[in-house]
């Protein structure tokens, strides 16, 4: 199966991908487009209080949009996932 993830449920998708065996044994290729591997400067401009934007949790519910997950989605907080997937996937694989 070839599966295609899209904004954050590429993310998502990367996360189920990793814990889960029979997905791992059943998706041939995952393609993600728009999602935030990287995290989301915005966010990490937010969450460091370098950008004041009073309301963009306003702004988040109109788009649908969970505030607490935008907060989330920083910088920081993806390097870490990143480097957790990487470490799960290379004992899965037997690299450690």
């Amino acid at each position: 199966m070839h599966v295609i993830g899209y904004g954050f449920a590429g993310v998502d998708l990367r996360y189920a991908l990793e814990q889960d065996k029979t997905l791992q044994d059943c998706v041939e290729t995952l393609v993600t487009v728009n999602s935030p591997h990287a995290g989301s400067l915005l966010s990490s401009l937010v969450s460091r209080g370098k950008v004041k934007v009073p309301y963009i949790e306003q702004v988040m519910n109109i788009m649908g949009v969970d505030a607490d997950s935008f907060r989330e989605v920083n910088e920081d907080n993806m390097e870490d996932f990143n480097s957790y997937l990487l470490e799960n996937e290379a004992q899965r694989v037997g690299l450690e």
